[in-house]
């Protein structure tokens, strides 16, 4: 996928984060997650600062683009899921040179990120009613 840079992408994010995305930025980044993510109905997302990503430097990029999140990687292949499939963000200024071939190739893992993002999320909201039963 060739980018164009224009960051559109980094406005107002919704971005999901996995665990291991979170350790992964912790980790390489040396920054605590409280900075970068916060929890929301048992979901992690990416901060934003004003109206874009934390990560979005002054130069209108990725300050972490090799460590980016996973979704970011995906990006912009998304998951609708009213449709129950993956399909290009309609927000990228690119999305004209993206191939249907592309689509389906990172659709598999796209869904299986989601996967991983309901378990951990369901992990989460099931030790916080444990917590709250104790």
């Amino acid at each position: 996928m060739t980018c164009l840079l224009c960051a559109k992408c980094c406005e107002k994010t919704e971005m999901l984060l996995s665990n291991a995305d979170i350790e992964h930025i912790e980790g390489e980044a040396k920054q605590s997650r409280w900075r970068f993510a916060y929890l929301r109905d048992g979901y992690r997302y990416l901060k934003n600062k004003g109206r874009y990503c934390t990560f979005l430097n002054h130069a209108r990029r990725c300050s972490i683009y090799d460590i980016r999140p996973q979704g970011c990687r995906f990006y912009p292949i998304i998951f609708n899921p009213y449709l129950n499939k993956c399909v290009i963000d309609k927000d990228c200024t690119n999305k004209d040179n993206i191939s249907t071939e592309l689509i389906t190739e990172k659709c598999q893992e796209l869904r299986a990120f989601i996967r991983i993002l309901e378990d951990e999320r369901s992990a989460r909201l099931n030790r916080n009613s444990t917590k709250k039963r104790k």
